[in-house]
């Protein structure tokens, strides 16, 4: 009895594994869209 159950948390510590490398592989392969002043035309500093 002991061994099924051992079987049963490794089976779901690998899927909750692998679903947490999923979501972070997902997570840092984001692109991510930030506010830059990169094509100001003015020669004055922006005001923020």
């Amino acid at each position: 009895m002991t061994s099924l159950w051992m079987f049963i948390a490794l089976l779901i510590g690998a899927f909750f594994a692998s679903f947490c490398a999923t979501f972070g592989g997902r997570r840092r392969d984001t692109v991510e869209y930030l506010e830059t002043d990169a094509y100001v035309t003015t020669t004055s500093v922006p005001v923020r």
